[in-house]
């Protein structure tokens, strides 16, 4: 099992506190000799557990010597462990080779790989073919394998692969078998010389392999069958093989960047074909498989750095040289392979490379009697070589020389590195008068450094608990301060925490101490700007209410002098074009009211049928008194009234007295007689002169365009508005204009970001007018309307597009008017079936006028609803 180093650490702990609690129980009490062994075994096994396997075999070798007390030879000793004597026996040596191959793979000792053969063999010898061997032995004959792969044994090796995979299908580990045996049948194909035999063994070990890697155990590292699948494919005789093999050394990049392997994940091979051009990429990949113990693929990968520095070297694309480590790690490969011929041939090469590494020198001189011979020889010359070097250093002369030389080569070494402690020593001792102050300075000072650092460092670990609650107070206050941002609270905490001095300098909650400085700022500065708008707009109302006051006085004052002009015209009209009905009015009414008065004083009566007879002839006495002494008779009749005010007394009065001494009732009936005719003809000319007038404004009516409610809408449309803009300096006239052309429909166009567009969305009142406005609004209105509007008739691409600023979220448009538009000569459907749903749409609408124009039955039913 894999453990993290922190869990193998206590697992460890927990097997060792086991043995130590079994060795006190062996020390302090008396028991019995095979209770012993039992307990030496358990010892063992636990040490075996963790990880101290040259105790544990040991323990296991003193079991099986041939000393009488120790003895685990004979049967009776094995009552004890519950099982077979056989089994156990087994198991021991199955345990025992166990600790061997972990020790081999420690050291690469040729001699612990031989007695881990000889424990694996002894334990498949001893073990009794029962039921337990069903479950045992595949994984012992796994274990044996793969001990014959490390002795250099393939053949052996495969036919125990082979024996597992035939005998024992239902094995668990079945697919770890099956790949060992693919691995080890390459190695063999390098052997075979026949090239069917190569061909048919190399499919197969493709075919096992492409098998495995659909669902890969977890026993079985991706790295390795990936770029073992590569490598069979390249040295394949196919050469469409030799081609899927790119595609899976790229895939193997992938899997390198999965695990962090081979520098994959660096930024500089961030792509396939990068990390393949790197020639140290499969290099690297070696070192990483070979410290896995699959010593086998890591001698291909190996193989594989040499080819492609080869390949690279002929072509001139890399003429680096090889890397001088490199001969070195595969010559251990080799070595740990039992494959000395290759391995001395490629530690030769590592020698050339540097003649005098000292691991290589080892290597070579533990694997070759010639090369140990050849150093010995060395070493013996270099020692001599020293030994007369020694001798000539008693002369004064050459103590001297050599001071000189000690001291350029130490203050060198001090100027590449200041702080070398060995140089320093010696300049000092050397040269007391240059070095020896400042060294000793210098070394006063780190000691007060030491010191400071020292005593702030108790400080720090005193103060350790408030900076870590600050901390936590800090994440915490910055995580609320994330959800709310504009809360004063937090935003006092915040800067609170950061002012603090055991706050961390490297914290998030730093960035929002800058946000919240830098928004503070802005507040300043969006407050003043604010207040001296509004203390501007202010400025400015007040001005426009002083304007307006002044406005409303001037424009009462035009008012009344209009009034009083037009009364005074209409009085002159009067006077000068119809001056009789306004006398004859006056004079009928005075005359009335004479004869009112006369009736009610009269004291005399007439009689009724003097008045019946007389009724033709005072008939034609009123019209020949009307045609021919009516003006002459008003004339006197007025100025009598005014010389002579009528009296409430009847006796006194002189038209009373005047009447009485006439001809009786004939005066009386004559003057009521000619009033009544009079007021009838006053009637009737004050009728015949209204319908004159009337007929007259009827026809100005028939050629007007607009109603007298459409005109007043456009009127006040129309009218210019005094301007809203905080900008006071601005002309009148072109704030009228502006205000004006901002009524009219504009084109926005289909593009919603357009600056024409935004301007018809920020509009309050659109007017859309037809092909026939020009003459309504040269009516209606005065001034460049016309030339403000264009002239451009509403069409249907217009209604299309006023259809999109309607549906439109940010749409203002409060007021629609369609001003002679005509719908019914056209039957455009699109006003029907996009202009109503749009109106219905839109939120901001509050009226839709229409003034003038033709327009179809269902088109206004649809406005309506």
């Amino acid at each position: 099992r894999a453990y993290r180093k922190e869990q193998l650490l206590w697992y460890r702990a927990v097997h060792r506190t086991v043995c130590n609690n079994i060795r006190n129980r062996i020390v302090s009490k008396t028991l019995s000799s095979t209770l012993q062994l039992f307990l030496r075994w358990r010892i063992a096994y636990n040490m075996y557990s963790a990880g101290d396997y040259m105790e544990a075999v040991q323990i296991i070798s003193e079991l099986f010597s041939d000393s009488s007390d120790s003895k685990l030879s004979t049967e009776d000793n094995f009552h004890l462990f519950g099982e077979s004597y056989f089994n156990q026996k087994s198991f021991m040596c199955e345990i025992a080779g166990r600790c061997y191959i972990s020790l081999y793979l420690s050291s690469g000792s040729h001699s612990y790989l031989e007695s881990a053969h000889n424990y694996f063999q002894n334990a498949v010898d001893c073990m009794h073919m029962d039921l337990f061997s069903m479950f045992s032995l595949p994984s012992l004959l796994m274990e044996l394998g793969r001990s014959m792969e490390f002795y250099g044994s393939y053949k052996a090796a495969m036919e125990t692969y082979s024996k597992i995979l035939t005998n024992f299908p239902n094995f668990k580990g079945y697919f770890d078998a099956l790949y060992r045996s693919a691995i080890v049948g390459r190695i063999l194909s390098k052997s075979m010389t026949d090239p069917s035999k190569i061909n048919e063994t190399i499919k197969k070990c493709v075919d096992i392999l492409s098998f495995i890697l659909e669902a890969i155990p977890s026993s079985i590292s991706e790295l390795d069958i990936v770029f073992l699948f590569a490598r069979t494919l390249e040295t394949s005789g196919s050469a469409q093989m030799k081609h899927k093999s790119n595609t899976i050394y790229k895939s193997l990049h992938t899997v390198c960047k999965s695990q962090w392997v081979a520098e994959a994940n660096s930024p500089k091979y961030s792509d396939s074909a990068v990390w393949l051009e790197e020639p140290l990429a499969f290099l690297w990949l070696a070192d990483h498989i070979m410290s896995e113990g699959e010593y086998l693929i890591a001698k291909d990968c190996y193989e594989k750095y040499f080819e492609d520095k080869k390949i690279r070297a002929m072509t001139g694309v890399d003429t680096s040289p090889i890397h001088e480590t490199s001969y070195l790690k595969m010559a251990k490969c080799c070595a740990r392979l039992q494959n000395m011929s290759e391995a001395l041939r490629y530690a030769e090469a590592a020698l050339d490379k540097n003649h005098y590494h000292t691991e290589t020198r080892q290597l070579l001189a533990k694997w070759s009697k010639k090369y140990a011979q050849q150093f010995h020889k060395e070493l013996m010359g270099i020692s001599s070589i020293k030994a007369l070097w020694r001798g000539r250093c008693w002369t004064f002369r050459f103590q001297k020389m050599l001071r000189m030389k000690v001291l350029i080569d130490m203050e060198e070494r001090v100027r590449l590195n200041h702080f070398d402690i060995e140089a320093r020593c010696v300049l000092a001792y050397l040269a007391k008068q240059k070095w020896r102050a400042e060294f000793a300075y210098e070394d006063l000072c780190a000691t007060k450094i030491q010191q400071f650092v020292r005593n702030k460092r108790k400080q720090w670990k005193q103060t350790e608990k408030q900076r870590r609650k600050l901390e936590l107070r800090a994440t915490e206050t910055h995580k609320k301060y994330l959800r709310r941002p504009h809360d004063q609270k937090l935003r006092k905490d915040v800067r609170a925490i950061t002012n603090h001095r055991f706050c961390p300098k490297v914290h998030p909650i730093r960035e929002d101490r800058r946000i919240i400085d830098a928004e503070d700022k802005a507040n300043r500065i969006l407050y003043n700007a604010t207040r001296s708008y509004f203390v501007r707009k202010a400025v400015w109302i007040r001005i426009e209410n002083r304007r307006a006051v002044i406005d409303r006085f001037r424009g009462l004052a035009a008012t009344r002098i209009q009034k009083f002009v037009r009364r005074t015209l209409e009085k002159w009209q009067l006077l000068t074009t119809e001056p009789p009905i306004r006398h004859w009015r006056r004079a009928a009414e005075r005359i009335q009211r004479f004869v009112r008065w006369r009736n009610e004083m009269l004291s005399h009566q007439t009689g009724p049928k003097t008045a019946e007879k007389s009724q033709k002839y005072l008939r034609r006495l009123a019209l020949r008194t009307l045609r021919k002494k009516f003006a002459p008779f008003v004339h006197r009749m007025v100025t009598f009234m005014r010389q002579w005010p009528i009296s409430t007394s009847s006796e006194h009065s002189p038209m009373n007295s005047k009447i009485r001494g006439g001809k009786g009732g004939f005066h009386q009936r004559n003057i009521q007689y000619a009033a009544v005719k009079i007021q009838h003809f006053m009637y009737t000319s004050n009728r015949r002169w209204r319908q004159r007038v009337f007929m007259r404004s009827l026809a100005e009516r028939k050629i007007a365009r607009l109603s007298l409610t459409s005109r007043r809408v456009m009127n006040q449309l129309l009218a210019p508005k005094p301007s809203r803009s905080k900008y006071l300096a601005s002309s009148p006239s072109s704030v009228d204009n502006r205000q004006q052309q901002s009524v009219f429909y504009s084109i926005p166009g289909f593009r919603a970001h357009t600056p024409a567009f935004n301007q018809l969305l920020e509009q309050h009142t659109v007017i859309c007018s037809g092909s026939g406005a020009a003459a309504t609004l040269s009516q209606s209105s005065k001034g460049d309307v016309e030339k403000l509007w264009g002239g451009k008739p509403f069409t249907t691409a217009d209604c299309l597009m006023l259809c999109m600023v309607l549906k439109n979220k940010y749409c203002l448009i409060k007021q629609l008017v369609m001003l002679d538009l005509d719908l019914a000569v056209s039957c455009n459907p699109c006003f029907e079936f996009d202009l109503l749903p749009a109106l219905q749409q839109c939120v901001s609408l509050n009226a839709v006028t229409v003034a003038g124009g033709h327009y179809t039955e269902s088109f206004l039913c649809g406005l309506l609803h």
